[in-house]
Formats: C-alpha cells, structure tokens, sequence
C-alpha cells in the first residue's frame, strides 16, 4: 500500500488483528522521519516486533549502457 511517505501503510498493520497474517515491510523513512516528523496515530515503539533485518541502505547507480563509464 502506498501514500503519506509509508503512514498509511504502518497504520494499517498498527490495526491490523494480531493474527500473523498481515506483515509491514519499513524503512528509515516509514519507521524513523516520520514519527519525528508527524503526529501518528500508532506509536512505533511500543506497537510494532522486529522480525528480522532484510537490507540496509541498499541503493543503485544506474545509467544509460550508451555511457562511457563502466565501473
């Protein structure tokens, strides 16, 4: 689910039943800037459980292969 820099979708799963049928995937943004940034109506300490760690930061280059630089 998409909208609101991630809010949408971690207030979903903050109400979503305890039935292990619904998991949030977050990141720096959905997670950290915006519980600095805006009133929620979730607290994203006390109602989300780490699971696990699936990337950190991963980021890309990319360009046109027209490009003369290869590495």
């Amino acid at each position: 689910m998409t909208g609101a820099a991630g809010t949408l979708a971690v207030g979903r799963v903050a109400r979503a039943l305890p039935d292990g049928h619904t998991i949030g995937i977050g990141n720096f943004s959905s997670h950290v800037v915006n519980g600095a940034t805006y009133t929620l109506q979730y607290d994203l300490r006390n109602d989300f459980e780490p699971v696990a760690l699936l990337v950190s930061n991963s980021q890309l280059i990319i360009s046109k292969n027209a490009m003369p630089t290869k590495n």
